[in-house]
C-alpha cells in the first residue's frame, strides 16, 4: 500500500501546475503592467538619430529632460 503523502503531493503539484500557476502568472504580470502605467507619466518617445551617414533609433528617457546642478 501508497502512503497519503506519495499519492497526495504530485496530485497538488499537476494541480499547481496545470491550473493554479497559468492564472497566477497572468495576473501577476497584469498587476505589474498596471504599476508601470499609473507610475509612468508620460511615456518613453521613440528618437532617430542620424550621425555621419549611421542612423539609430533609441528612446528617450523623460529624466533627461530634467535640469540637474
Amino acid at each position: 500500500m501508497v502512503c497519503v503523502p506519495c499519492v497526495a503531493i504530485p496530485i497538488l503539484l499537476i494541480i499547481w501546475r496545470f491550473l493554479i500557476q497559468p492564472l497566477f502568472i497572468k495576473w501577476w504580470q497584469f498587476k505589474n503592467k498596471q504599476k508601470e502605467v499609473m507610475n509612468s507619466e508620460q511615456p518613453a518617445e521613440l528618437i532617430k538619430e542620424c550621425k555621419n551617414g549611421i542612423c539609430t533609433l533609441s528612446w528617450k528617457n523623460n529624466e533627461d529632460n530634467k535640469k540637474t546642478d
